[in-house]
């Protein structure tokens, strides 16, 4: 190598180190999903969630990023007691006002009703869809709501009747929420709620005992915007602010997004509405930042 080399090669280098001293830390905490947040040896590395986070981060060079998993329950504390954290996938309010500011990122379509295949004929389905509001009248059936998730605005109301009067109940388990439709698989509950990227991620599950159905709802028919919560706070509200930049630069340009979408949605949903994904984000790109949310 030419000796003029070695000085160039320390000076990228230096650049290099000088470049990562001045990174702004970043800490991503997310929740385990199948299909959305998937692990392994209990790292992030693959799901939507994930991926999406890794094409954000072309907008973020001057963040230097790293990522754990938590449950609901600690997220919530956390940043309750001020740490300086990003947490994703979470539902607008799922957090809590108070806790963090919320950034606008995914969409998910429609959250569906999961029975087991062969009860089809149990439910009350029409054209396809099937009747929350009637399900929850048929006392023979019993549903079941994880207490790691935080269901759509759209149905609350329904879910509240349902558990008032015990057609629906709290089930505890683990932060990624799959314990219910393994509990629907071996008969243990009827049905239960799920979106369909997590429902197409838990299907490969060998633990689930019997085949499922998803099927779309009368009640339920809007995407569901999700995104990352900042911890409230001068950090949280400048952090969410930068984040909110990136992710309307990466929506002007929906085609990346379009395809992690395509490689984990069921091949059914992402042909009903790949449209109506892809108009989200052009709109997105075009919303302005509201950081007092």
């Amino acid at each position: 190598m030419n000796r003029l080399g070695f000085p160039f090669i320390a000076l990228l280098i230096g650049l290099c180190l000088s470049l990562a001293a001045r990174a702004e830390p970043l800490s991503w905490v997310l929740l385990p999903l199948a299909g959305v947040v998937e692990l392994e040896e209990g790292r992030p590395l693959r799901g939507v969630q994930v991926e999406a986070l890794e094409l954000l981060e072309q907008y973020l060079p001057d963040m230097q990023t790293s990522y754990r998993t938590a449950n609901f329950s600690r997220v919530r504390r956390d940043m309750a007691n001020g740490l300086e954290l990003c947490a994703a996938p979470f539902l607008r309010d799922s957090v809590g006002q108070e806790a963090g500011y919320f950034v606008p990122f995914l969409v998910a379509t429609p959250i569906q009703m999961v029975i087991r295949r062969a009860d089809l004929e149990r439910f009350p389905v029409q054209n396809g869809r099937v009747s929350l509001q009637q399900t929850l009248t048929d006392r023979r059936l019993n549903g079941g709501l994880s207490v790691s998730r935080t269901y759509p605005r759209e149905i609350r109301g329904l879910l509240q009747q349902g558990l008032e009067s015990s057609a629906l109940e709290w089930i505890s388990g683990p932060a990624s929420g799959d314990n219910v439709l393994l509990m629907i698989s071996a008969g243990r509950l009827d049905y239960g709620f799920e979106f369909g990227t997590v429902f197409a991620g838990l299907s490969k599950d060998p633990r689930v005992q019997a085949p499922l159905l998803a099927l779309p709802m009368e009640e339920g028919t809007e995407l569901e915007e999700s995104g990352i919560h900042c911890t409230r706070g001068a950090w949280g509200e400048r952090m969410a602010q930068r984040l909110d930049e990136a992710v309307r630069e990466l929506a002007g340009e929906p085609e990346a997004l379009l395809e992690v979408y395509r490689r984990h949605m069921p091949a059914a949903s992402y042909a009903a509405y790949a449209g109506q994904i892809a108009d989200y984000y052009r709109a997105r790109a075009q919303r302005p930042s509201t950081r007092k949310e």
